[in-house]
């Protein structure tokens, strides 16, 4: 069963969290996003840093704690969206957001307004044409973590 956060799990003001988690990732701090796919161990690190459960970080990243436990031990991979998404999470980007259903209007407006096809979308999302399709037509809801993560790629292309 998934538990979802309904108010951040640490404050987003956090710079020592913040300092710590980047220098566990090797990020610079002008780098927002993890550019490598990580491994297992890098996931539970990373976790263990952040000082949150398993039951926690499945929250954030709106998965099974099971799903969770297993990517931590190597028996699933964390997709590279969800990755970059938990990360940005972590240094305080998404703190603030709750979790909602994102309506197909919204990813059409959203893709409309950089002028980009679903094939771009999918290619900033590291997923199928056919899942972008799915949420545009309203077949499957889209997570609203890869939202929230495809408006900050749009909006922060540098990053």
């Amino acid at each position: 069963m998934r538990i979802m956060p309904d108010k951040p799990i640490f404050s987003p003001a956090d710079a020592v969290l913040h300092e710590r988690i980047r220098s566990c990732l090797g990020l610079p701090p002008s780098q927002s996003l993890p550019d490598s796919y990580p491994k297992h161990q890098m996931v539970r690190m990373v976790r263990n840093v952040a000082g949150i459960t398993v039951e926690q970080a499945a929250a954030i990243a709106g998965v099974d704690p099971v799903y969770w436990n297993a990517m931590e031990h190597g028996d699933r991979k964390i997709s590279y969206a969800l990755w970059q998404y938990f990360v940005l999470y972590l240094l305080g980007t998404f703190a603030h957001k709750k979790p909602r259903h994102i309506r197909p209007e919204q990813l059409k407006k959203l893709r409309n307004k950089y002028g980009l096809t679903q094939k771009q979308i999918k290619d900033v999302l590291f997923t199928s044409a056919e899942s972008v399709l799915r949420w545009e037509k309203g077949r499957h809801n889209m997570p609203y973590q890869l939202f929230d993560l495809l408006e900050y790629k749009l909006a922060n292309p540098q990053k």
